[in-house]
């Protein structure tokens, strides 16, 4: 199995410092991690993760944000409305914006 190219990923704050991780996937898409730190394996398997099923993580994030009757239709208000009782999205970008980027 050859592998593919590598994904080399900036962190989220944007800065000329990239992970020190490299992902390569096999013909059968099996993902391989290379890295330096514990840090940079989480980093790479999540990334990983989330390239492998994008759907399902921007479904969550969807409905944690109590948005989910916008992209699934008029059933899901309540689900919605369920979740605005529990979280508040202005709150989660604030702590998000807040949160340490290294």
């Amino acid at each position: 199995m050859l592998p593919r190219e590598p994904i080399i990923r900036k962190p989220r704050n944007g800065s000329d410092r990239p992970r020190n991780v490299t992902i390569t996937r096999d013909n059968l898409g099996h993902r391989a991690r290379s890295r330096q730190t514990d840090a940079d394996a989480v980093f790479g398997t999540i990334y990983a993760q989330a390239e492998d099923d994008f759907n399902r993580v921007e479904t969550n994030y969807i409905n944690a944000m109590g948005r989910l009757a916008e992209a699934e239709g008029e059933s899901k208000i309540y689900q919605d409305l369920r979740m605005k009782l529990f979280i508040d999205p202005d709150a989660l970008k604030k702590q998000y914006a807040a949160s340490p980027s290294g």
